[in-house]
């Protein structure tokens, strides 16, 4: 995937979820149909840390059920990176389990930026972010 493509109030929704959280990791799934989001599913961040997310399993089970009832499927993950970096981090690389864009949102200067990537065989690569 070389872009994904999101609205104003989709980024809106992450940042509220993620800056709502901080200085925890937050996380959440994106779901859409190739590379345009439909819906932010918040998920809460089981390990309650502030560098690193797991997934509630029932929380993420239940959002999988929802993204395959509205006949949509799964085309990204994000996460919180609170104090940064705005960037992959080799753990995001070594846990990135999904053929998904991951984004990520830091803060910069008091404000939330976001970012997505490809993680794929231990590398990874930027994918452009489209808000419209």
């Amino acid at each position: 995937m070389q872009s994904l493509t999101l609205t104003k109030e989709q980024l809106q929704k992450m940042i509220a979820h993620v800056d709502s959280l901080s200085p925890l990791e937050a996380c959440g799934l994106l779901a859409g149909q190739d590379s345009k989001v439909e819906a932010v599913l918040a998920v809460t961040n089981q390990a309650q840390s502030p560098t690193r997310y797991v997934m509630d399993p029932i929380e993420q089970l239940n959002a999988f059920e929802q993204i395959e009832s509205s006949g949509l499927d799964l085309i990204g993950i994000f996460h919180s990176h609170p104090t940064g970096p705005e960037t992959v981090s080799p753990t995001d690389i070594a846990q990135a389990a999904y053929a998904v864009v991951y984004v990520i949102l830091a803060r910069v200067e008091n404000l939330w930026s976001a970012r997505g990537f490809w993680i794929e065989d231990g590398a990874f690569r930027e994918v452009a972010l489209q808000v419209l």
